[in-house]
């Protein structure tokens, strides 16, 4: 019976962390961040790829 108790105590809190994830992500109004930006920004830090440095000198 402690263990029943334990077991339905351990999925109301996992109930409890999914329902504050999701109202966190539903009041979200987005950052503007894509993947798209974030690899753009890297490949600005980085510089060019090996062998892409003399087309980036041509540009």
């Amino acid at each position: 019976m402690q263990e029943q108790a334990s077991v339905l105590a351990r999925r109301a809190k996992k109930k409890a962390a999914f329902d504050a994830a999701r109202s966190a992500l539903a009041a979200d109004t987005g950052t503007g961040v894509t993947t798209e930006s974030i690899l753009a920004d890297l490949d600005a830090i980085r510089g060019p790829w090996p062998g892409e440095e003399s087309a980036a000198r041509g540009r």
